[in-house]
């Protein structure tokens, strides 16, 4: 960009036409080399630039600006010429991405973004996804773009120069890489956020290079610098990149309510998930006093139809879209008749006789999962029965419904979310009206539990009465790491909530009136929001390994 002023504003004044045709020769240098004439590296961009180490692994905060910083890195070295360090030749540059659509998004856009159009050979060839690059010698390096779903026999073959792996890579890709830099003497870099939590490269190498102990090098950078002391919003301090302001970094902590994963997209950390899944629970503001639910509220349910456990959860969400725990029900042993009979009873209790009699045929949906359909099919064949026989008897009805929540894999991970974002407090929130209770200073959720919620249980440990969903969500806890190894923290341990039933009826109840979040309309769709697009990242992530468990 403009790096100095033209010479006839040396008296402060100048024609349009002479400053018109400056701006135009300073964005025309910057377009020609953008590398030279765009905006300098920041100083953890040029810190790993600086690096001389044949083995780097950088770990980072999103929008640190990793992927910018080690593309300008990657075409210097390409070129044969870089600002910061002498280097060797390249014939071959390798670029890993997690799959297409991450190459799409982040990939290409860096380099057709830095790259100069004149140190480019020919074109770009988009079928095979590699560009040829003029070196300062006269020759070329070629620059190959790889993901992570092709068959491990593309990566493959002769030697390579140096190889770049964003997001974190299988364990077997890394392998075949660090394969073809032996006879090169090459050089390698990771980059990634560690959304996955500790992963096997910690142990392998992230742990042991913090240590001194291995050939790797490695960073560690936030996007800003952590403010405990003075309890600053999320703990955001001062930014440490120069595109982002403090208060962009705090409304974009604001999006992660899980402090695990907040810490490891603002401040880079690595760390699994621990503990409770949902933490934002806080019993003082969640549990209300039960309301005589009114006849605007909408109703419906969640239900987890387990034999050795049956929870269903009723909600009320009001005008102003704050949803209500309002009901709950939960059954071992019994029959799926008996169970239905009962919720029907519970589902009449949530409102006074005349204001169900205002509602012209009432009927209330209970969302399910589809691991058994029969039970589904049991349960709609007991309500269209009973509602026959109320008709018959000239008795006021109330359907019942049971539909599948039909997402599998993505109900389950972005359910967690969805559940936390409905959790999570806001302090310029108000309390409901018709909540009574004082507004909290800490803030106020979207999702809200009747202090009447009431079920009585036999575990291992005894006999239980009491709320039997406020009972599972102050146990119900991630996975823990299996000895001697690290674990995924995508998952939950069902057995630290002796099932969790009422666990999974409260994220059907929850996605059934807020859904997954939004899905992106096509690769790099820019409209998504930033929630969003974490977790259908994440999603692809996730079902990608699972199909190469499955051998696909």
């Amino acid at each position: 960009m403009p790096s100095k002023l033209p010479p006839d504003l040396g008296g402060m004044v100048a024609s349009q036409e002479s400053m018109n045709a400056y701006l135009h020769a300073e964005l025309e240098k910057y377009r020609q080399d953008p590398l030279t004439w765009g905006h300098p590296c920041h100083a953890m961009q040029e810190e790993v630039q600086f690096c001389r180490t044949r083995r780097r692994i950088v770990v980072a905060g999103n929008r640190t600006g990793k992927t910018e910083g080690t593309m300008r890195d990657i075409l210097w070295t390409a070129r044969g010429k870089h600002p910061y360090k002498k280097v060797r030749l390249c014939s071959m540059i390798w670029v890993g991405a997690p799959d297409f659509p991450s190459y799409l998004r982040f990939h290409k856009p860096a380099f057709d973004e830095w790259c100069p159009p004149s140190w480019i050979i020919g074109k770009f060839h988009e079928t095979e996804k590699y560009v040829d690059i003029r070196r300062v010698d006269g020759g070329k390096c070629r620059i190959f773009f790889l993901s992570y779903d092709m068959p491990r026999s593309k990566w493959q073959g002769a030697g390579v120069d140096g190889i770049w792996l964003d997001e974190e890579c299988p364990e077997d890709i890394l392998a075949e890489c660090l394969a073809r830099i032996v006879t090169t003497q090459g050089w390698i870099i990771l980059t990634f956020t560690p959304v996955s939590g500790v992963g096997w490269w910690f142990d392998r190498i992230f742990s042991p290079a913090q240590d001194g102990l291995s050939k790797w090098q490695a960073f560690q950078f936030p996007l800003c610098t952590r403010d405990e002391e003075n309890e600053a919003e999320f703990e955001v301090g001062e930014s440490l990149v120069p595109h982002l302001t403090r208060e962009q970094i705090v409304e974009f902590a604001s999006e992660y309510p899980d402090p695990d994963e907040r810490a490891i997209r603002i401040f880079g950390e690595v760390r699994g998930r621990q503990g409770l899944v949902y933490k934002q629970y806080r019993k003082a503001v969640h549990r209300i006093p039960a309301f005589d639910v009114p006849p605007d509220f909408d109703l419906w349910g969640g239900l987890d139809p387990g034999y050795h456990g049956f929870a269903a959860l009723i909600g009320a969400i009001d005008p102003s879209n704050r949803m209500f725990v309002v009901k709950e029900f939960f059954s071992q042993g019994e029959t799926t008749r008996e169970r239905f009979k009962a919720l029907a009873k519970a589902v009449k209790e949530v409102r006074n006789e005349k204001d169900w009699e205002k509602l012209v045929r009432p009927t209330v949906v209970f969302f399910v999962d589809t691991e058994d359909p029969q039970v589904i099919l049991e349960l709609n064949t007991q309500a269209a029965e009973a509602a026959e026989e109320a008709d018959a008897a000239g008795e006021f009805v109330i359907q019942l419904v049971f539909s599948s929540l039909d997402q599998g894999l993505k109900a389950r991970k972005a359910g967690f979310m969805r559940v936390q974002q409905a959790l999570a407090l806001k302090k310029d929130r108000p309390v409901p009206p018709i909540v009574d209770r004082e507004p909290k200073a800490v803030g106020e959720p979207l999702l809200y539990f009747f202090d009447s919620l009431y079920s009585e249980w036999q575990e291992e440990d005894g006999y239980h009465k009491g709320s039997r969903v406020l009972w599972e969500i102050q146990h119900y806890s991630w996975k823990p790491p299996p000895k001697g190894s690290t674990v995924k923290p995508d998952d939950a341990n069902e057995a630290s909530a002796a099932g969790a039933h009422a666990m999974a009826a409260l994220r059907y109840l929850v996605m059934a009136r807020l859904g997954p979040p939004e899905e992106p309309k096509k690769p790099g769709d820019p409209t998504l929001d930033s929630v969003s697009k974490g977790v259908w990242d994440e999603l692809k992530r996730l079902e990608n390994e699972l199909l190469e468990e499955e051998g696909y």
